[in-house]
Order: C-alpha cells, then sequence, then structure tokens
C-alpha cells in the first residue's frame, strides 16, 4: 500500500495543524511524494494561522502565511 495523502487534524485548524502540516513537509521533502494538509473538527473556515503560529514557524524558516 502507497500512502498518497496524509492529514493533521487538530480542533480549529489555526495553530497546531497548520504548524505540523509545514514541519511534516519538511521532514518529508524529496522522501515521498505523498501530500500533506492541515484539517480542524471544528475547523475556524476562513480564519489565518494564528499569529503566535506564525512567528514559531518563522523562528524555524517555515511560511504558514499563505494558510487560511
Amino acid at each position: 500500500m502507497r500512502i498518497e495523502t496524509i492529514l493533521v487534524v487538530c480542533v480549529g485548524n489555526i495553530c497546531r495543524s497548520p504548524m505540523a502540516e509545514a514541519m511534516l513537509q519538511r521532514a518529508l521533502e524529496g522522501k515521498t511524494s505523498a501530500a500533506v494538509a492541515s484539517a480542524g473538527l471544528g475547523a475556524l473556515v476562513g480564519h489565518p494561522a494564528d499569529s503566535h503560529s506564525l512567528e514559531l514557524m518563522e523562528a524555524r524558516g517555515l511560511d504558514i502565511s499563505g494558510h487560511v
């Protein structure tokens, strides 16, 4: 079996799952063709990533500013 998509899930999809998505994408870069995405059980549809999450990811060289 080949994994085609990895979905990272949290509650609102504005903090944890977008950060995990970005970190997992980086970790898997060049190792798999699987797509990585994030979702929320009670997703805040249309909301961008939390500002604190943006700062944390920026400090790690990851840009999640396009997340909505």
